[in-house]
């Protein structure tokens, strides 16, 4: 007789929660995306939230990926589904604010 999850593990909540922190983060760097910063010097308004994106995509894909690993075959699936949800959000969400930051500060 084999014991399968019920919920995610902590793991893959714990790397589900750092990219949003990251985001928070970046969000606070640039001054909530602010033209003309004035909070921090020029590489922590642009470089530095482009690592902590960076970090939160692939902390957000390696949760997809445990999430993935640890849904049971049977029995309850939709919290492993809302944390694959969330693990997809948070990758688009990344790529938009990327795609935000070098329309910004680099062109």
């Amino acid at each position: 007789m084999s014991w399968e999850k019920k919920f995610p593990g902590m793991l893959t909540l714990s790397l589900m929660f750092i990219p949003i922190v990251m985001i928070a983060a970046t969000f606070i760097l640039t001054d909530y995306f602010s033209v003309n910063p004035t909070t921090y010097p020029p590489p922590f308004n642009s470089i530095v939230p482009l690592i902590l994106l960076v970090i939160a995509i692939i902390s957000a894909v390696v949760s997809y990926i445990t999430a993935k690993d640890e849904e049971p075959e049977w029995g309850p699936q939709l919290p492993f589904k809302i944390v694959e949800a969330i693990d997809i959000a948070i990758i688009v969400l990344s790529i938009m604010l990327i795609v935000l930051l070098i329309t910004i500060y680099f062109i």
